[in-house]
């Protein structure tokens, strides 16, 4: 509902779009030409991911332990809820057996900002987590050394898909209060991977995460909803392509 088609088809000639699911969108709703280009802002990550010694690297900088395996806790910003703000208590829980980096919207622990929440920032401040807290960080490396990551809704959930990486969903019962959600991928993705809500949550909650993570069909679960939003061939110099339809621009 945000789009005013109309004006779109008159302003642009071409869209680049992240794989199927949005082209489908824009060949639906617009006239130009649409090209599926990937998502060049994770190429680094294609490219490493199978190297140890890098990955080795960056768990030493973000001070994690060799010996746990690593989530990335990574949260948007709402004005309705803070995921955080719920969902903290559960994943202290998981520190003894696994590293916990927690990556919050810089927006929502920003004084200065209009969505910030000084209960999630005094979360921040009481260090029980590993810290992810500058807001240029370099994601491709959080996504190298995590094993699981633990998002709510947003973006980061599809960045996390095309990572390819084991996700937890974590719910909250106001987003429904948020009419942007509404029919929104965020939701829709809920269909293909595994949530939880918190009135599921107890002091068995390393337990109940387990059982959503540890199935035996999970990498084929991750590999066909990675497929329905970004397709088969994943290429891992989606940089280079866009790079290359600029230039014909240009030229």
């Amino acid at each position: 509902n945000n789009f005013k088609y109309k004006d779109y088809d008159n302003l642009f000639d071409e869209f680049l779009c992240h794989g199927p699911k949005d082209s489908e969108f824009y060949k639906k709703n617009f006239n130009s030409k649409v090209s599926i280009m990937g998502y060049p802002r994770y190429d680094n990550y294609l490219n490493n991911k199978d190297n140890n010694e890098m990955k080795k690297n960056l768990l030493k900088k973000y001070s994690c332990s060799l010996e746990k395996p690593t989530i990335l806790w990574i949260c948007t910003t709402n004005e309705f809820f803070s995921t955080i703000a719920t969902y903290a208590k559960y994943m202290e829980m998981l520190r003894e057996k696994y590293n916990v980096i927690l990556r919050p919207h810089p927006i929502e622990i920003d004084p200065n900002q209009r969505r910030f929440k000084k209960y999630v920032l005094d979360i921040v401040n009481s260090k029980k987590f590993i810290l992810s807290l500058d807001s240029d960080q370099n994601m491709e490396e959080l996504y190298l050394i995590s094993d699981y990551v633990f998002c709510d809704y947003g973006g980061s959930i599809f960045s996390a898909l095309y990572c390819c990486k084991n996700i937890l969903l974590l719910n909250h019962k106001n987003h429904i209060h948020d009419f942007r959600l509404h029919e929104s991928t965020s939701l829709e993705i809920r269909n293909y991977l595994p949530a939880i809500d918190e009135s599921n949550c107890n002091n068995n909650f390393p337990s109940i995460v387990e059982n959503k993570l540890f199935f035996s069909d999970k990498k084929n679960q991750i590999k066909n909803t990675r497929k329905i939003y970004f397709g088969d061939d994943i290429n891992p110099n989606c940089s280079g392509l866009i790079s290359d339809r600029l230039k014909k621009y240009l030229n």
